[in-house]
């Protein structure tokens, strides 16, 4: 019975690399310098993302386009000329009576008297006689008797501090002349005025009556 001579098999032929393969092999090469390079500074469990990342089958740099520029958030159109606010914004400023609160000026009807002078889109900045609170609001729709405003912005000035219900001096607003003033309770008489701000007369009778209970 004749044997079957045994069949040699043919020694595996070196894979032969295309130019882009070579290309994305020298990337992930240099890549993974630049890691090792860094790693002095980079953090530790970012830097294994990375390397994993990079020696990923999946990691793919492009070698034929060109990096594109990302376009802008929702395709909007890009801006290709600016104008000074203080010639494309009508703004216009109002001082609150002492006491006045901020929320008043959030309804429509408390511009009635001056709905005419009003249009969409200008805006209103109204500040506290007292310097507590600045207002600022956008015009969104004018009536005959009303305006419907929007909220920029509000801005709550200081803190003053909480008198006791036994101190004998509170503190007043009266007027830019006197300004934020310590007033007695028991004499109604102004003990001390020119404060600029509510906090300042507050911190003043605090002061005080420690000076006096020495």
């Amino acid at each position: 019975m004749a044997t079957k001579t045994p069949q040699k098999t043919k020694p595996a032929e070196p894979e032969i690399l295309s130019e882009k393969e070579v290309a994305m092999q020298d990337a992930r090469a240099g890549a993974l310098q630049e890691l090792a390079d860094a790693e002095a500074e980079l953090d530790k469990r970012e830097l294994a993302d990375e390397k994993a990342r990079i020696e990923n089958p999946a990691y793919h740099v492009d070698m034929d386009e060109p990096e594109k520029a990302p376009e802008p958030v929702g395709h909007a159109k890009q801006p290709t000329r600016l104008t000074s606010m203080e010639h494309a914004v009508m703004t216009w400023h109002h001082v609150a009576e002492p006491g006045e609160p901020a929320e008043a000026f959030g309804v429509p009807a408390s511009w009635a008297h001056v709905a005419k002078q009003l249009q969409v889109g200008h805006e209103i900045v109204v500040v506290a006689a007292e310097g507590t609170w600045r207002l600022h609001l956008y015009v969104r729709a004018v009536g005959r008797n009303e305006v419907l405003t929007g909220l920029i912005a509000f801005t709550k000035f200081g803190a003053a501090e909480t008198l006791k219900d036994d101190t004998p001096y509170i503190t007043s607003w009266r007027g830019p002349a006197k300004k934020w003033t310590v007033v007695s309770k028991e004499s109604n008489l102004v003990v001390k005025d020119n404060f600029a701000t509510q906090e300042m007369a507050a911190a003043w009778i605090s002061n005080h009556l420690k000076a006096l209970a020495a």
